[in-house]
C-alpha cells in the first residue's frame, strides 16, 4: 500500500510539470502534484535560483502559507548577505541533500495538514 501510494505520487510528479509551457508553471503545476500527496510529504517549497545563483524565488509551494517564517518568497544566497534557516547555499554548494532539524525553532509552529507537528526535513 505504501510502495504504490508513493510511485503514485512519482508518477504524478513527473507527468503534470511535462504539461507546462513555462518555468512557473511547470513549477505550479509540481507544486499541485505534492500538495495531492500530503501524506508522504506534510509541506514543500519549490524555489528557482536566478542565473547568477545570487536569489532564489518561491515558485510553488505546498501546504505552507507563501511569505511565511519557513517560505520566504525570495532569499538572497549570497554569503552573508541574509540569514536563511533554510541550508540553500549548503546544498547548492554540495549537490548533496541536507537534513534540517528543529524546524519549530527556526520557524515556529509548523502544523501542516494531518501532522500535529513537523520537526525534521531534508532539502
Amino acid at each position: 500500500m505504501l510502495s504504490q501510494r508513493r510511485t503514485r505520487a512519482l508518477q504524478d510528479l513527473a507527468s503534470r510539470p511535462s504539461e507546462a509551457k513555462s518555468l512557473a508553471e511547470s513549477c505550479e503545476l509540481a507544486a499541485q502534484a505534492l500538495f495531492d500527496n500530503q501524506v508522504d510529504l506534510p509541506f514543500a517549497l519549490i524555489y528557482v535560483v536566478d542565473e547568477t545563483a545570487s536569489t532564489a524565488r518561491l515558485c510553488g509551494s505546498a501546504h505552507l502559507e507563501p511569505g511565511s517564517a519557513a517560505s520566504a518568497l525570495v532569499v538572497d544566497l549570497e554569503e552573508g548577505k541574509s540569514p536563511c534557516a533554510w541550508p540553500f547555499r549548503e546544498v547548492m554548494l554540495s549537490g548533496a541533500p541536507v537534513k534540517v532539524t528543529d524546524l519549530e525553532d527556526k520557524f515556529g509552529p509548523l502544523a501542516c495538514g494531518p501532522y500535529p507537528a513537523v520537526s525534521v526535513f531534508r532539502m
